[in-house]
């Protein structure tokens, strides 16, 4: 985002007056975020109703109409009711219940990406936190949905580029409220959005390092694709998401040899999720120049 200069500058020619508001600064780096519409609908609920922890690739916002609704976005939690808007960030773990018999909700589903085309955050992660929770006192939100709605319900040609454009200026004004606008700030969210994806990844691998770990399974954790993850993973870390569990795996097998001497070798193969016992040995000496057994006893 371009910082903006002279907010207010008049200047008298002849015979006219003219009043430049602002201006911006040639020499600042630009951020320009693409919007890609993917859902948007109005939720009538009539009964109880649960959504398990889960997590998703898109953006979801939410506008509470009627009723009330339980929500989680991570640890964090709060009864969101009539006038409560909230909003999800790709790979967020969050729940939702409804104990009120009778709510209503509109929910907006889309994606964001940088210049570059890759996905970027609207807030940045450390930054959001409870103020995901907003109460939507001067109507922003209800007006923001109605307007999409109205848009979504006619699909005259150019619906979609309208309805992002409508979607962006509203992304603009969720960071202008968080004071997140400026070249610094943007390419921070960027850069944070890629490393906490990576993050995850580590997490799911260090909870999970004792069984087998198909890649496709890391992605879906993550909320992205298989290739977007690997990419991601080997920009960040300088290795594939496959070295780090090998290098994952030898460390903790390390730390077995180091601590139970009595600990036969097969069981720390299988302990750290190698049950190929004769590949573990060769990995092994190929990563450390020594056997299983020789480490032990050095170590001792």
């Amino acid at each position: 985002m371009r910082s903006i200069k002279h907010r207010q500058k008049t200047e008298f020619t002849t015979g006219e007056k003219k009043i430049t508001y602002a201006r911006q600064a040639d020499d600042d780096a630009d951020f320009f975020p693409m919007v890609r519409f993917l859902q948007m609908g109005q939720v009538v609920i009539s009964k109880g109703w649960r959504c398990e922890r889960h997590r998703h690739r898109e953006f979801e916002w939410i506008l509470i109409l009627n009723g009330s609704i339980q929500t989680w976005i991570g640890a964090q939690s709060r009864l969101m009711t009539a006038g409560n808007f909230y909003f999800i960030q790709p790979g967020q773990e969050h729940e939702e219940i409804n104990f009120n018999p009778k709510s209503e909700y509109f929910y907006l589903r889309f994606n964001l990406y940088d210049e570059s085309g890759q996905s970027a955050y609207v807030i940045d992660p450390q930054m959001a936190g409870r103020r995901q929770w907003m109460n939507d006192k001067k109507g922003l939100w209800l007006n923001f949905f109605s307007a999409l709605k109205q848009e979504l319900m006619g699909l005259q040609p150019g619906w979609k580029e309208i309805t992002e454009t409508i979607i962006l200026r509203h992304i603009w004004l969720l960071r202008r409220q968080y004071h997140a606008i400026s070249t610094e700030h943007s390419a921070r969210t960027l850069s944070n959005y890629q490393q906490t994806i990576v993050e995850n990844a580590k997490t799911f691998i260090r909870t999970n390092f004792q069984r087998a770990i198909p890649l496709k399974e890391l992605a879906r954790y993550c909320c992205v694709s298989y290739y977007h993850m690997e990419h991601l993973f080997k920009r960040k870390t300088g290795i594939s998401s496959r070295q780090y569990i090998l290098g994952f795996r030898l460390q903790q097998a390390k730390q077995l040899l180091r601590g139970d001497p009595c600990l036969p070798i097969k069981t720390v193969s299988e302990r750290v999720g190698m049950a190929d016992y004769g590949y573990f040995c060769r990995l092994f000496k190929r990563e450390t120049g020594i056997t299983p057994s020789a480490y032990r006893h050095k170590q001792g």
